[in-house]
């Protein structure tokens, strides 16, 4: 049977002839049943999630990715996913992956068995280059099959190269409890970033090792965690409809409401001004730009990004 594209409910799914298959999905992750040894990959593209072990947890942000090596039989990993989430999955078995992948294959493979747990890593900007062109090709009803599969085999070829790192793998427990009072005082005033200096000072690590750190156990640099943060809350700001877009702009410290417009469009792909819109008039409210409607999961005043 010829693979398909899906489009169900805002599901868009592809499968190969080689078993490689991709689904683009929104809310709680629907995970595969493994019948065989297989790699699962989840790339979130929008919102965020929490990934829950046995002893810790994990956020990941809009950008990252996760890889797990998923046996039959064993629990599924379990992520709590933001309602207004949106995310991409890749799944192989693991002996068509090294079919498929060979030497890069088969180092994967190895080192997701030796971490025992799933492996991290924030998608560079080639990475996410990919990722937009298999989207727009999944959505366009009139791309051929080809260029489909080309598109997927080619998103799958730099995620086996992307960096990655088992959570917090390289930082002992004092090092970690030391990143984790850096990150309370980076996000204790949303309206004006920390010196990394100073921040590594009062916590006790070099400037580079907290860098490390923040890489480490969140998956972004300092400043990307300052900047999701601050988005996240000006979202919840104009959500609530009780700020304007220009106090929710200034209480995450932008004087330039024409940066901050730029820069929330960036991280939602919606404008602040759209959002404050729908969160503000009835259900009758026009569509925004973009073609959301004001009941999209990604625009409801009680979605959290």
């Amino acid at each position: 049977m010829d693979p398909t594209t899906l489009d169900r409910g805002g599901q868009l799914s592809h499968r190969l002839a080689n078993g490689l298959s991709c689904v683009v999905d929104c809310g709680a992750v629907r995970w595969p049943e493994p019948v065989e040894p297989s790699l699962h990959v989840q790339i979130w593209l929008r919102g965020h999630a929490t990934l829950r072990g046995a002893a810790s947890a994990q956020r990941i942000n809009p950008h990252g990715f996760v890889l797990w090596r998923l046996e039959p039989g064993c629990p599924l990993p379990t992520i709590e996913a933001s309602a207004c989430a949106r995310h991409l999955a890749l799944s192989v078995n693991c002996p068509r992956l090294l079919q498929l992948a060979g030497d890069d294959g088969r180092r994967l493979l190895e080192r997701l068995t030796s971490a025992s747990e799933p492996s991290m890593g924030c998608a560079s900007s080639q990475l996410l280059r990919s990722v937009a062109e298999l989207l727009e090709t999944l959505a366009d009803g009139s791309s051929g099959s080809l260029l489909r599969d080309a598109k997927c085999l080619e998103l799958l070829a730099r995620l086996l190269r992307a960096p990655t790192q088992s959570r917090a793998q390289a930082l002992t427990p004092a090092q970690r409890e030391r990143v984790l009072k850096a990150h309370q005082l980076l996000l204790a005033d949303l309206s004006s970033p920390a010196d990394a200096r100073e921040l590594a000072r009062s916590c006790g690590l070099k400037p580079f090792r907290l860098k490390q750190g923040f890489q480490e156990l969140y998956g972004q640099s300092m400043h990307q965690v300052f900047q999701t943060a601050r988005m996240r809350h000006a979202w919840q700001l104009l959500a609530s409809g009780t700020a304007s877009v220009g106090d929710a702009g200034h209480a995450v410290g932008y004087s330039n409401l024409s940066h901050f417009g730029t820069a929330f469009r960036a991280h939602f792909g919606v404008q602040p001004r759209d959002l404050k819109r729908c969160a503000t008039q009835g259900p009758d409210a026009a569509p925004i730009r973009g073609g959301e409607s004001r009941h999209s999961p990604a625009l409801t005043a009680r979605c959290a990004p």
